[in-house]
């Protein structure tokens, strides 16, 4: 499967279309991977989409992966304490 790709703020403002971007280009048979290479800015609402994200591939026994993550992404997984429920496969750079 492709990932999908994210871009623009990952902000309150824009999390109803990123979450609408995922749910159309995502379908419940495959794994979710989301490259986020291009998202420039992140606050708590898109970390929060992330970690239902995974809660849903999960429950539907699919892969969750997140590659490609800027910096910016990093800082506020670490700020909002969450990089253990994002650590082990979850986090990957994009493969060549």
């Amino acid at each position: 499967m492709n990932p999908i790709q994210l871009s623009g703020e990952g902000t309150i403002y824009e999390i109803v279309s990123i979450h609408q971007q995922i749910h159309d280009n995502w379908s419940v048979d495959t794994d979710m991977i989301l490259d986020v290479s291009a998202i420039t800015e992140v606050d708590a609402s898109f970390i929060q989409l992330l970690a239902s994200c995974k809660k849903t591939a999960e429950s539907n026994h699919q892969t969750f992966q997140i590659i490609n993550q800027p910096e910016t992404l990093n800082d506020k997984m670490a700020a909002m304490f969450m990089q253990d429920f994002f650590t082990g496969e979850s986090l990957q750079e994009e493969e060549a």
